[in-house]
């Protein structure tokens, strides 16, 4: 046997035993034939189609959300169950098929209605490796107590150009069963993809506010989203800094928050008029816990 040969062989031999290892992993079977950033840009206006069971989108389109549920705090909002219920679909986006995902319900008192739903999209619930732009997850907003259907456009924009981490949105049409539900605010979802694509390699928590804040009881109201549950004590943290005398107050946040972050957070809602946000509502808002800084900074949502 030829040197040459034997080494071949044993190179081969080598692979074998080494199994999985030396097979990449499969790509993930994205369909759209564009990234999202043309997928959110703000020039264009994307066109999806669901087609689902008209018992289920019946179902879907009459459950609601209590304000007297969400507001409890014997139970964490991520251990109770969810007021909505997924059911299957077909979906097409820009004329594209997409296949079978998941669509749930979404929102909260403003924004909820049975004829025109805000919606939650999971492309990958049927097949795990499926995405359309590189995401798993779609946000359809309703945009019900906004006539111009544009404010969730311009605002997240402002954010962005104010440097804070923000979700790109742009405008999209939206029909069930060939019917025209009109104009929806196609928002990024703030995921786990979110912030790795702005972050490679970072690891941290997030969590939801939800009519919440950094008081002893409404604290207990934060919703996390990923991340371990210890992380907790990073919002109790911000409980015990508020709690500091008035001369050491700021000092002690800036142990937990992000403050330059967070007053630039602070400045763009205020600029854009969001009355049902962080500032003016205490809602509608995420915190994630980086844990590469040790911090706190803040999002916006709505």
């Amino acid at each position: 046997m030829k040197p040459s040969t034997l080494l071949s062989r044993l190179l081969f031999a080598a692979a074998l035993l080494s199994g999985v290892a030396t097979v990449p992993p499969a790509p993930a079977k994205d369909l759209a034939p564009y990234d999202a950033d043309h997928f959110f840009a703000m020039d264009r206006l994307v066109r999806m189609e669901l087609k689902v069971a008209p018992a289920d989108w019946e179902m879907l389109s009459r459950q609601h959300r209590s304000l007297i549920r969400t507001l409890r705090t014997d139970v964490a909002p991520e251990d109770r169950e969810s007021p909505f219920d997924y059911v299957k679909a077909e979906l097409t986006i820009d004329g594209i098929p997409v296949g079978a995902v998941a669509v749930r319900k979404k929102g909260f008192v403003g924004s909820l209605t049975a004829d025109r739903p805000s919606l939650k999209i999971q492309l990958d619930e049927y097949d795990r490796e499926k995405t359309f732009a590189g995401l798993d997850t779609l946000t359809l907003n309703n945009n019900r107590q906004d006539p111009s259907r544009l404010q969730q456009v311009v605002g997240y924009h402002v954010f962005r150009q104010a440097g804070v981490p923000a979700s790109r949105c742009n405008l999209a049409v939206v029909a069930v069963n060939g019917k025209s539900l009109g104009v929806y605010a196609n928002v990024e979802s703030l995921d786990k993809r979110f912030f790795r694509h702005r972050q490679p390699g970072g690891k941290g928590t997030l969590w939801e506010g939800t009519v919440c804040d950094f008081s002893p009881e409404a604290v207990k109201r934060f919703e996390r989203k990923f991340g371990p549950k210890g992380a907790a004590s990073r919002l109790e943290a911000v409980v015990a800094a508020l709690k500091r005398p008035d001369d050491e107050v700021l000092d002690a946040l800036a142990q937990v928050i992000d403050l330059e972050a967070f007053y630039r957070f602070w400045a763009a809602e205020v600029l854009v008029g969001h009355w049902d946000g962080y500032a003016s509502n205490r809602n509608n808002y995420f915190v994630y816990h980086d844990a590469g800084t040790d911090r706190l900074v803040f999002l916006p949502w709505g």
